[in-house]
């Protein structure tokens, strides 16, 4: 079996995501042909989308083809329209806040004590962002796996951690905690 040129991860997708540079004219199976050069990460066009159409990727809309797309055409942020969002507002989220909150039934906390009388104790927090939809054109402005430690630093040396992580601003970092 040949090596998928693309991954497709929900069923629905009607879009899929180049694993490598695509050239124009290449079959990434399926029957579809590559009607351009598709670069790494980008969307290629599984089937024909009509104008106005959805643009499915891992089972979302993306929004709407601007004009008739063709299987095997790049699909990129000029070849969609957005849909328009919500106020927040009007957002199911932001209108039913719920104030009356039960007593919890601990209220301690696993954390460190503050430093200085009157300061703040606080927790080691590790952030961890995972996105449903980004562009392709990320991938240029990431740092190489090698920049990034293998293992992380041990909470028992504080030297290790600054020595082998990025940096995070000062500005970031305290709206972490």
């Amino acid at each position: 079996m040949a090596a998928s040129l693309y991954v497709k991860i929900n069923e629905q997708d009607n879009v899929g995501i180049a694993l490598h540079d695509i050239a124009a004219g290449t079959d990434v199976g399926g029957g579809v042909i590559a009607r351009s050069d598709i670069p790494q990460a980008h969307k290629i066009a599984l089937t024909d989308i009509p104008q106005g159409g959805n643009v499915v990727r891992y089972g979302v809309v993306l929004g709407y083809a601007k004009q008739d797309t063709p299987a095997g055409t790049w699909i990129n942020e000029t070849s969609l329209d957005l849909p328009t969002p919500p106020p927040l507002d009007e957002m199911e989220w932001g209108t039913n806040i719920v104030t009356d909150l039960p007593t919890p039934p601990v209220t301690t906390w696993e954390g460190y004590a503050p430093v200085e009388e009157g300061g703040y104790g606080g927790t080691r927090n590790y952030l961890g962002i995972q996105t449903t939809v980004q562009s392709g054109s990320w991938r240029s402005t990431m740092p190489t796996a090698a920049a990034w430690p293998s293992t992380p630093p041990t909470p028992t040396s504080p030297s290790a951690s600054s020595a082998t992580s990025p940096s995070i601003p000062t500005s970031a970092a305290s709206s972490c905690s």
